[in-house]
């Protein structure tokens, strides 16, 4: 994934074409230093990337990795999610609960699946996050 300031573009596999949304003017504030480059930063209420709805995101196998700083966990928090037809836990979402835990959810039709934990199947590679390990899903 890559963010273009000039473009305002996120560049995947796929070259999916993102919006920022609920950003303020001018946008080139909400563009921070990372740790190599620059970073979106979001208000944590109302700033997101839309990415169009397509089938090219409906995956049976995926792998994710995501990078995320946080200053507080007052509420749930998406990092990513992938609805159908807008609505929310519909398909597949990464996300924070208000108490800082950090969890993957899959919906297959029928009822969701939530991890907070690793299963057999699935291999994690350990993080840092704010003094804390966690774990990617």
């Amino acid at each position: 994934m890559l963010f273009r300031y000039s473009e305002m573009l996120l560049l995947w596999t796929h070259n999916l074409d993102g919006t920022l949304v609920g950003f303020q003017d001018p946008v080139a504030d909400h563009w921070v230093d990372g740790k190599y480059g620059k970073a979106l930063k979001f208000n944590g209420t109302s700033s997101y990337v839309l990415i169009p709805g397509t089938p090219l995101l409906d995956l049976e196998q995926f792998s994710i990795a995501a990078w995320v700083k946080s200053t507080d966990f007052d509420r749930n928090m998406f990092v990513f999610e992938k609805t159908t037809n807008n609505i929310i836990n519909t398909q597949y979402n990464l996300f924070f609960e208000d108490s800082g835990t950090i969890n993957f959810r899959m919906n297959d039709g029928g009822s969701d699946f939530v991890s907070d934990r690793l299963h057999e199947s699935a291999r994690s590679h350990p993080s840092m996050s704010d003094q804390r390990r966690r774990h990617e899903r």
